[in-house]
């Protein structure tokens, strides 16, 4: 609850992060804050370094604090503070092997923005040999999968002319859109739906478009934001060379367009395979603590584990107390039982994984 009441947007972090590190060091961490406001925590010397991580920061908006009944509601309570507090008490409470084991508990800045505080992770090549991201799953379920993404900028510009006479005149919010069908048509014919399985498939949205000069002017200049999301089966570079080529085929065709494009986010998409040790560790955990097996999910989202597990080839899961759909919501609210199960269930498989390396 206290984290809850320390109101951390995107960007405003500084004061939640100052209050964990002492939080963490007073129960036993040896704790730290980074140059983009990570804060971390450690605890135990030797392999393997688990890292429990879960983000600081939440969308705008603030919800009042309150208890009701078996539920603590607040901005973040789902995404993800209790998730981050959960692994907290789970590594503070369970003692890894002398030597022989490491527990890193991190909370990362902006991951509702940019993923800098992950970013940052990754420049400095953080060592670890498994990784649990804390994101609303419940109980009995473990994220195994997201989708790659793409955040395109396209540009189409054209000569300007007098909307009196629009038939004389290449309109440019007409061109970019026109673009823009053709893109999505192109990339979705990529990896169409199959049986409805849309983790599986390309999917292109257009998330926002801006152009014009005046209300009686045919427009000469658009730009347009693309949101690309892809499967385990294509890379970015490959969805990347499709774009450009269906851009050039589109000048070529347009003479009196120019088009171009910017690509302003992008990461590849990530699965880690249901028979790794990580999660059969997570698994066993919660088939010990709840007494029943898992459910393995593929979402079509993009999270924090991808960028982390691509490009440091570091098994990640992501597993956490919530519902994903109370996020970003004004209803966003957490069951008090399923936040205490869930530090029962990071601890019990913090030890499972410590027992799979002991000497």
């Amino acid at each position: 609850m206290d984290m809850l009441k320390i109101y951390s947007p995107s960007g405003q972090e500084k004061l939640l992060a100052s209050y964990l590190a002492k939080v963490m060091e007073n129960l036993g961490y040896d704790t730290s804050i980074d140059t983009v406001g990570n804060v971390r925590g450690l605890r135990g010397e030797g392999r393997p370094v688990v890292v429990l991580c879960s983000h600081m920061d939440t969308v705008p908006g603030q919800i009042p604090v309150r208890l009701d009944g078996d539920y603590i509601w607040g901005r973040g309570a789902v995404d993800a503070k209790a998730s981050l507090a959960a692994m907290i008490a789970a590594g503070a409470t369970m003692e890894p092997p002398q030597g022989h084991g490491t527990i890193l508990a991190i909370g990362v800045v902006d991951e509702e923005g940019a993923s800098l505080g992950v970013k940052h992770l990754v420049k400095e090549r953080l060592q670890a040999d498994y990784a649990i991201f804390g994101e609303p799953s419940g109980l009995g379920n473990i994220t195994i999968g997201y989708k790659g993404r793409l955040q395109l900028k396209i540009r189409c510009s054209t000569v300007s002319g007098h909307a009196a006479s629009p038939w004389a005149f290449e309109n440019a919010i007409e061109g970019a859109y026109r673009l823009y069908l053709r893109l999505r048509e192109i990339l979705e014919a990529l990896a169409p739906p199959s049986k409805g399985d849309r983790y599986r498939s390309v999917s292109v949205c257009i998330t926002g478009i801006r152009g014009g000069e005046a209300p009686n002017v045919v427009p000469g200049n658009c730009e347009a934001t693309i949101d690309v999301r892809l499967p385990p089966s294509i890379r970015v570079s490959e969805a990347l060379r499709v774009v450009d080529d269906a851009l050039k085929a589109f000048g070529m065709e347009n003479s009196k367009a120019k088009v171009s494009r910017d690509l302003e986010e992008s990461s590849e998409a990530f699965e880690v395979p249901e028979d790794s040790s990580l999660v059969q560790a997570l698994s066993n955990a919660i088939e010990a603590i709840l007494g029943t097996k898992p459910k393995f999910l593929r979402k079509t989202g993009t999270g924090d584990m991808n960028l982390f597990g691509m490009e440091l080839g570091i098994p990640c899961v992501t597993y956490g107390p919530g519902e994903s759909r109370l996020g970003h919501t004004p209803r966003e609210h957490i069951s008090i039982q399923e936040f205490l199960t869930s530090i029962h269930v990071y601890r019990k498989t913090l030890e499972n994984l410590f027992n799979l390396s002991k000497p």
